[in-house]
């Protein structure tokens, strides 16, 4: 059974997604091309456009996503990343632009450095990224229990993913891990 207005289900004939998020891409992209900028046609820097664009976007790949997770559930590593960044989404959403500044600044003081400047990547943008992930780490690590808290959970010790065919997407308590009221 589909979530009502995102995959067709719910009474609708499964239409009205995909022609909203076409008319929304093609707004969004209209608005774009008709106020050029002076870098050209930067998204970026066209709000109203980008806005449409990946409005527009983002309830396509919502209508025709994957209609199944169990091959997530199958390969374990990968499935307890994704029940991890499930349960942290809004601690990674609000810190990872202060990892990327942080990122930034690092490799600045890292270039003052000659070896480091020699013998790493620095203008990389894929050495940036290798350097956020540890950095959005340590802000989940001290801050994500608060999401635990803002949902109800418990405090998040001893958790982790269920195994297929308990729900691809719920985690499990560990038998004795953990307390009430914690």
């Amino acid at each position: 059974m589909g979530r009502p207005g995102l995959r067709g289900g719910g009474g609708g004939d499964g239409r009205i997604v995909p022609a909203l998020a076409v008319l929304t891409t093609a707004a969004g992209g209209w608005f774009a091309l008709t106020h050029r900028t002076e870098e050209g046609y930067d998204l970026g820097s066209i709000p109203l456009g980008q806005a449409l664009w990946s409005f527009g976007s983002v309830f396509l790949l919502l209508r025709f996503g994957p209609g199944t997770d169990a091959w997530v559930a199958r390969v374990r590593p990968v499935h307890a990343a994704v029940v991890l960044l499930n349960a942290r989404a809004v601690t990674v959403y609000l810190w990872h632009e202060v990892a990327l500044v942080l990122g930034v600044l690092l490799i600045d003081r890292m270039q003052r450095v000659p070896a480091l400047e020699n013998s790493l990547p620095l203008g990389a943008t894929r050495f940036l990224y290798v350097l956020a992930w540890p950095l959005i780490a340590s802000a989940v690590l001290p801050a994500g229990w608060t999401e635990d808290r803002g949902r109800n959970a418990r405090y998040g010790c001893g958790r982790r993913p269920a195994r297929h065919g308990e729900g691809a997407w719920e985690a499990r308590e560990v038998q004795g891990k953990c307390t009430e009221g914690t």
